[in-house]
């Protein structure tokens, strides 16, 4: 109806150093949708570690041409209305609009009450998909996927990541041990920014049959990783990281590698690959340069490169699109991908949700802190 308002959160300055002193939750007006819309009630949103980028102005994904903007890359809801020439929903349909689709990028995100979205950049979940689930649908699941792809690897094959106690670790393990694929994970870096990520990412290649040597800060972690599905864990301040790595694997050394954290921590990896195997960095919790072995990129060929999720999600099309989020849908009821939820916030308290979603994971109870309301 018109002249109703909604809650949202706002930006209302980009400043690096102290950006929560302009983070508030404000009042917006609640938006109509146009033909081929639909109105979505929002429930749930993760806060990703790309949200708290957009917070600062630096995310490229959150590029909002005034302020105030509302930030928030993804969340689930329920559908309010539907606008004309909307036939494929219904009035209280659970769905995840995918605002990748640039509603984000403009400063129209998913922390407020109420958001229109094009019909076609909505897909429904199925009662079997939990709304904690649904929430993280896209940011995490998704990278897992591109990553998996783009390393390619076959039944046997060796994949190492860092930050493998992540969610998207945890769901990578699952993938490739599915698809006979071998894993080496390192313990490290849970610090909550990636903790979901690293998780989905070791269960991925566990459906997928791949071997993981997953690398990690907490060797205590080391258990939890094993009984998962992780092949090797190792801890990533070993001194003898590299041999360990490379003992583990065998002489065939592993088909490549992935890593948020970047810094040292990508020297080993570049030295434990294969000849022109790729290391894709899709974050960088250790900082945002990475060290690497010359020589393994002047005579082995190894290349070192960034992979993220929204460069390809706008290289879809659209039926491409519904297939992955189909793929996903599958995964999730399956099991094989799962997610982490840690503790809920109201958006009246989200700046007190924003700090606690950057702490340590085990500060936290594990899992993405949620903003509701």
């Amino acid at each position: 109806m018109a002249g109703q308002d909604q809650r949202a959160v706002l930006i209302r300055k980009f400043d690096q150093a102290h950006y929560l002193d302009y983070l508030e939750v404000g009042r917006r007006p609640k938006p109509q949708p146009k033909d081929g819309e639909v109105l979505i009630r929002m429930l749930a949103r993760p806060i990703d570690p790309a949200d708290v980028l957009s917070l600062k102005g630096i995310y490229p994904g959150f590029r909002p041409s005034e302020l105030p903007a509302v930030p928030g890359l993804e969340g689930m809801g329920k559908v309010e209305e539907v606008g004309h020439h909307v036939t494929a929903l219904e009035v209280g349909d659970r769905v995840v609009p995918l605002l990748a689709s640039d509603y984000a990028k403009h400063g129209n995100g998913s922390w407020q009450e109420f958001i229109a979205v094009k019909a076609s950049d909505v897909v429904v979940m199925p009662d079997s998909i939990t709304d904690g689930e649904a929430a993280q649908f896209f940011v995490n699941p998704w990278t897992c996927l591109g990553l998996y792809r783009s390393i390619n690897p076959s039944a046997g094959d060796w994949v190492i990541q860092t930050a493998a106690t992540s969610v998207l670790g945890r769901q990578f393990i699952q993938l490739c041990k599915h698809k006979g694929v071998k894993v080496c994970e390192g313990v490290g870096y849970s610090n909550g920014s990636n903790v979901v990520l690293g998780r989905q990412l070791i269960r991925l290649p566990k459906h997928k049959g791949v071997k993981t040597v997953n690398l990690v800060r907490r060797p205590e972690a080391a258990k939890e990783l094993l009984d998962l599905g992780a092949d090797v864990v190792l801890s990533q301040d070993d001194p003898c990281l590299a041999d360990k790595i490379r003992n583990a694997t065998g002489p065939s050394l592993a088909v490549g590698a992935i890593d948020p954290v970047a810094g040292k921590l990508t020297k080993p990896l570049t030295e434990c690959v294969r000849e022109d195997a790729c290391v894709y960095l899709y974050a960088f919790l250790g900082g945002a340069d990475a060290i690497v072995n010359t020589m393994d990129l002047l005579f082995k060929h190894v290349k070192v490169t960034g992979y993220w999720v929204s460069r390809d999600f706008h290289l879809m099309s659209r039926e491409e699109r519904q297939k992955e989020a189909a793929t996903v849908i599958d995964l999730i009821q399956q099991k094989v991908i799962s997610t982490s939820e840690g503790p809920h916030f109201d958006l009246a308290d989200v700046r007190e949700a924003v700090i606690k979603a950057q702490e340590p994971t085990s500060k936290r109870g594990g899992g993405k802190v949620m903003l509701v309301g």
